[in-house]
C-alpha cells in the first residue's frame, strides 16, 4: 500500500507541474464563465443552457487532460528509462499501474472540484438552485473520467502517446455511440448484427454515465440505476487495470 501511495503521489505531483494542464484548466474556467453569456442570449432557456454547457464543459476539459497527460503515463516512464529504477525495487508491476491510476485520478479530482465550484457559483449567481441531480451528474462525470483513465493507462502500457490518445478517443466515441450502433445492427444482416451485438457486450457503454438530460429536465435517478452504474464502472476499471498489468509484465526492462 505504501508503494501505491508513493507512486500515486509522484504521478500527481508530476501532473500538476505540467504547464499544458494549467492551460487546459484555464480554458475550462473561462468556459464556465462564458456559460453566463451563452445562457443570457437564449430564449428563456438560460438555466438549461448553463447546466448543459457547464456539465459538458467539465467533462470535455478533463477528457483533454486525460488525452494529454494520461496517455503517456507509462510510455513516458519507459522513454525516460525511469521505469527501470522503479521496477528494480521490490515493487510489483500491478502496484506501479495502480499507483499511476490513482495519481491521475487524484489530479482529475482536483480539476473537477475546481471547475465544479465555478459551475455551482454560476448557478447560484443565476439563482438556478442546486438540485441533488447536479451533484449526482458531477459524480457520474468523475466516474466516467476514471473509466477513461483506465483505458488510457492500458493503451499507454504498450503504445506511443499519440497512438494511445487516438485509441482512447476511439473508445470514447464508440462508447457513446452504443445506442446508435444497436439500432443500426437491428436493421442490418445477420453477420453485421451478430458482430455489433458482440461488440456492444464487450466494449464499454459510456452512455450509462451520461445523465445530463436528466439534470436539465430534472428527471430523478433510481437507486438501482446508480448502483448498477457504479458496479459496471468498477468491474470494467478492474479488468482494464489487470490487462494493463499483464501487458507490462510481458515487457522486458
Amino acid at each position: 500500500m505504501k508503494a501505491v501511495i508513493a507512486i500515486a503521489h509522484n504521478t500527481f505531483r508530476e501532473s500538476i507541474r505540467d504547464r499544458l494542464l494549467y492551460a487546459i484548466l484555464f480554458f475550462g474556467l473561462l468556459l464556465m464563465l462564458a456559460t453566463i453569456i451563452l445562457g443570457s442570449i437564449s430564449l428563456e432557456q438560460d438555466v438549461k443552457v448553463i447546466k448543459d454547457l457547464g456539465l459538458a464543459g467539465i467533462f470535455i476539459i478533463n477528457f483533454l487532460i486525460i488525452l494529454s497527460v494520461g496517455t503517456n503515463l507509462v510510455s513516458k516512464e519507459i522513454d525516460r528509462k525511469s521505469i527501470y529504477t522503479v521496477l528494480t525495487k521490490p515493487i510489483e508491476r500491478s502496484t506501479f499501474i495502480i499507483g499511476k491510476f490513482f495519481g491521475l485520478a487524484a489530479t482529475l479530482f482536483v480539476t473537477t472540484a475546481i471547475m465544479s465550484t465555478v459551475f455551482v457559483a454560476v448557478l447560484l449567481v443565476k439563482h438556478a438552485g442546486l438540485s441533488p441531480l447536479i451533484f449526482a451528474s458531477l459524480v457520474f462525470t468523475y466516474i466516467e473520467l476514471l473509466f477513461l483513465v483506465a483505458i488510457a493507462l492500458m493503451f499507454s502500457s504498450f503504445t506511443a502517446p499519440v497512438a494511445s490518445a487516438l485509441y482512447t478517443l476511439a473508445f470514447f466515441l464508440i462508447g457513446h455511440s452504443m445506442t446508435s450502433l444497436t439500432r443500426f445492427g437491428e436493421q442490418a444482416g445477420p453477420f453485421v448484427r451478430g458482430t455489433i451485438t458482440a461488440g456492444t457486450h464487450l466494449l464499454p457503454n459510456l452512455e450509462k454515465f451520461n445523465i445530463k438530460n436528466q439534470v436539465v429536465y430534472e428527471v430523478a435517478l433510481s437507486g438501482p440505476q446508480v448502483l448498477w452504474t457504479v458496479v459496471y464502472a468498477a468491474t470494467y476499471i478492474t479488468v482494464l487495470i489487470i490487462i494493463a498489468t499483464n501487458i507490462l509484465k510481458r515487457q522486458e526492462f
